[in-house]
C-alpha cells in the first residue's frame, strides 16, 4: 500500500466520522451502565435501540474507513495494524492523532461495552435465582445435558406459602 493510491481527503473525512460515531457511541454506554444500576426499563430499551443504530453507522463507516485506506485484500482492516505501516508515518500529523484517539477510544468503548455485558449476566443470574427460590426450587440443583450445558431441574416444589 503506498500513500500515492491513498486519498488522504476521504480517509480523513471517514476516520473523523468514525471518531464522533465512537464518541456518540462511548456516551450510550455510560448511559447505559447508570440505567443498569436503575430500573428504569423504557430507558434501559431506548438506550439499546440507540446502541444498535450508532453500532450499524459504526460498522458502514468502518467499511468506508476501510476502503479509504485501500484495503483491497480480504483481510481484514485494522487500524493497529495500519498506524504500524510506514505509509501512516507519512501522514499529516493531525490525521495520525485522529488514528490513534480512534484506537483509544475503541478500547474505551471495548470495555465499557463488557463491563455492561457482565452487568446484565449478572442481573439475570440475579432474577434466576430469585424465580428458581420462588418456584420452590433450590437454585443450586442442576442437570447436565448430553451436549453438557447445564439446565435448572424441572422437579418444583411448591413449598413457598405453604403452611
Amino acid at each position: 500500500m503506498s500513500l500515492k493510491t491513498i486519498d488522504i481527503e476521504s480517509l480523513s473525512k471517514n476516520i473523523s466520522s468514525l471518531l464522533s460515531l465512537l464518541i456518540k457511541f462511548e456516551n450510550i454506554l455510560v448511559k447505559e451502565a447508570s440505567v443498569l444500576k436503575t430500573s428504569d426499563i423504557d430507558i434501559l430499551i431506548k438506550i439499546i435501540n440507540d446502541k444498535q443504530t450508532i453500532s450499524q453507522q459504526i460498522e458502514k463507516t468502518f467499511s468506508l474507513l476501510s476502503k479509504s485506506a485501500n484495503n483491497t485484500t480480504k483481510d481484514f482492516f485494522s487500524i493497529s495494524s495500519f498506524m504500524e505501516k510506514d505509509n501512516f508515518r507519512s501522514l499529516p500529523a493531525k490525521l495520525q492523532e485522529t488514528f490513534k484517539k480512534v484506537e483509544l477510544i475503541t478500547v474505551s468503548c471495548h470495555d465499557k461495552n463488557i463491563a455492561n455485558g457482565i452487568s446484565v449476566q449478572t442481573l439475570n443470574n440475579f432474577n434466576e435465582t430469585f424465580l428458581q427460590l420462588y418456584h420452590g426450587q433450590d437454585p443450586q440443583s442442576k442437570t447436565y445435558t448430553s451436549t453438557g450445558s447445564s439446565s435448572t431441574s424441572s422437579n418444583k416444589s411448591t413449598t413457598l406459602g405453604k403452611a
